[in-house]
């Protein structure tokens, strides 16, 4: 998606075992915001039921699981993963200080692109709610294997597809958009 974008990657050049190492590296780091994040809303008096939505980092890109501030929260879960996949893409280790290095380096770019992804995200969730809620109506006759029920999958997977594409399209111009505004501003101080 990245490459379909206009951006740049190494990763294709991972063999399976170091893109599952690499995979595992990300996900921990994760995991650990998403405990970090947990912990800090329940000591902050956030209903533990609510502050339990904060797991929903990973899912939330593809699939509309509530309205509101959870979309947020998913934009700066999907711009610290999107980092992680430039740290390594770029031959750096994968770190968080590489994500703070990033964040320094690209926080213009990276706080409109947040924006761009939550409004993004509230809207389509919006829409693929009410949609799922006509469809469903229509196309779940709650019997397995039927034309209907494979309709109303197809229309999931298209939409979580269309979610997963947007918010890496955003990302990856956003930050080919920096790195053209960065060379820009050294070429105007260098000599």
């Amino acid at each position: 998606m990245i490459k379909l974008s206009g951006g740049w990657t190494s990763l294709d050049r991972l063999t399976m075992r170091q893109r599952a190492r690499f995979a595992w590296q990300v996900i921990w780091r994760l995991l650990t915001v998403f405990l970090g994040a947990v912990v800090l809303a329940v000591t902050t008096g956030v209903d533990r039921y609510a502050a339990a939505t904060l797991w929903v980092g990973f899912d939330g890109l593809a699939f509309p699981w509530r309205q509101g501030v959870l979309q947020v929260w998913i934009a700066f879960i999907a711009v610290i993963t999107f980092i992680f996949v430039l740290e390594k893409g770029t031959g750096n280790l994968v770190r968080f200080t590489g994500v703070l290095r990033q964040v320094r380096i690209h926080r213009h770019s990276l706080f409109f692109s947040g924006i761009y992804l939550g409004v993004f995200l509230v809207s389509i969730t919006f829409i693929q709610s009410k949609l799922a809620l006509v469809l469903g109506g229509l196309l779940d006759d709650g019997k397995l294997g039927t034309v209907r029920t494979y309709l109303l999958i197809g229309f999931l997977v298209l939409f979580s597809y269309l979610r997963i594409w947007v918010v890496v399209a955003i990302l990856t111009y956003s930050i080919r958009a920096s790195y053209r505004r960065l060379a820009s501003g050294r070429s105007l101080h260098c000599p």
